[in-house]
């Protein structure tokens, strides 16, 4: 019988069962996966998108605001606008059927400023006229006009009709 002088010696293979028995199962699996370097933040594309994400909902934010304040201010426009109509309607209704105020024709009233008392000039926020034409049976009628501008330079007018014996 011939050996070789230089022959490796057989490898040994140790079941399973018996590495799980000394504990070594563990580290045998962990030698077979991949390691992975441990993640330990955000990557600059993860950070652009939140920042673009932040963005836009804070644009959208003030753009909701804007438009809240665009119409608030419109419906307190819209209130003193009544208020002024209202008064100046009744002030012709009370006056005598003969007054030159309620002639047939149109005409032109005072001024009032924002908070709905009367100005003069160019103080004067509101701007009322009224038209007086005939009306069926010996009436007449009466249309209010109140004008004003908004910020967004939109010329608003708000109309109010009545019939007067």
């Amino acid at each position: 019988m011939t050996t070789a002088v230089n022959a490796p010696a057989p490898e040994r293979t140790i079941p399973l069962n018996r590495l799980l028995a000394f504990g070594c199962a563990g580290k045998i699996a962990a030698m077979r996966r991949p390691r992975r370097p441990p993640l330990r933040g955000s990557t600059l594309i993860e950070a652009l998108l939140a920042l673009a994400l932040f963005a836009v909902g804070i644009a959208a934010t003030l753009t909701a605001y804007s438009t809240s304040m665009g119409i608030s201010e419109h419906q307190s426009h819209m209130s003193t606008a009544l208020l002024v109509g209202e008064q100046t309607m009744e002030e012709l209704i009370l006056r005598y059927r003969s007054d030159p105020e309620i002639a047939v024709g149109t005409h032109n009233g005072p001024g009032f400023a924002r908070d709905g008392t009367r100005s003069s000039g160019a103080t004067s926020a509101f701007q009322v006229s009224w038209v007086v034409s005939a009306g069926p049976l010996d009436s007449k009628k009466i249309e209010v006009f109140v004008r004003w501008t908004e910020k967004v330079l939109a010329d608003r007018v708000l109309v109010l009709k009545t019939y007067r014996s």
